[in-house]
């Protein structure tokens, strides 16, 4: 019995050191699975088209005045041409082409100060989503700090958690290799299955429960 025992040693010290060496490829893969979140960077919509808009509209808007102005010019020689010709008619109907060219000249100038008013509210506008944009990227930096640190903290606790279960697997796995005549009244290979899967089971549980 003695002489078969150092065969007999050597399988089951081979069917620990197995045991030991796949218990440390799961801790790696267990440090390697997990990735922190990779930083998002938000960028504010652009104004820059509405204002655009808004300056060609008041560039139209300018334009329509410089024509109106010249239409009211036009309007007082040919005033000026009727009355000396002596034509009512045309002197009536030129007067009140004055007073629509008067009144298309206010409606250009209420419309030139609501776009004034509409540039200056653009301007409030891109300066409250540079402010938001900048809350929302710091409170994102924020979470991406505290995932780093709770990723960072959790690959300890596992790695922490393997050790704890890897040293109670190999004590068990040397407990049975010290009453290991108790695994020769099991008929091979059962007995080195056992002596393997005890720790292995050990390992098992303990991951589960702690």
């Amino acid at each position: 019995m003695t002489a078969g025992a150092s065969p007999m040693r050597l399988r089951l010290l081979t069917s620990h050191k197995s045991l030991l060496t796949a218990l440390s490829a799961i801790a790696l893969c267990l440090g390697g699975c997990a990735s922190p979140r990779s930083a998002i960077r938000y960028s504010p919509p652009s104004v820059a088209p509405v204002r655009e808009q808004i300056s060609e509209a008041g560039s139209h808007v300018t334009n329509a005045q410089t024509h109106a102005q010249a239409a009211k010019r036009a309007v007082a020689a040919a005033v000026s041409a009727a009355n000396k010709y002596k034509d009512a008619e045309l002197n009536l109907q030129l007067v009140a082409a004055d007073h629509e060219i008067d009144a298309l000249t206010v409606e250009l100038n209420s419309a030139q100060t609501a776009l004034r008013s509409a540039n200056t509210n653009v301007d409030s506008l891109e300066h409250k989503i540079g402010d938001q944009t900048n809350l929302l990227n710091t409170a994102n930096d924020e979470k991406n700090a505290a995932l780093t640190k709770a990723h960072a903290a959790a690959r300890r606790y596992h790695k922490l958690k393997f050790w704890v279960c890897a040293l109670a697997a190999a004590a068990t796995a040397l407990l049975i290799f010290r009453f290991k005549a108790l695994l020769f009244l099991i008929p091979p290979p059962y007995n080195f299955i056992v002596g393997a899967a005890v720790p292995a089971g050990v390992f098992g549980f303990l991951w589960l429960r702690l």
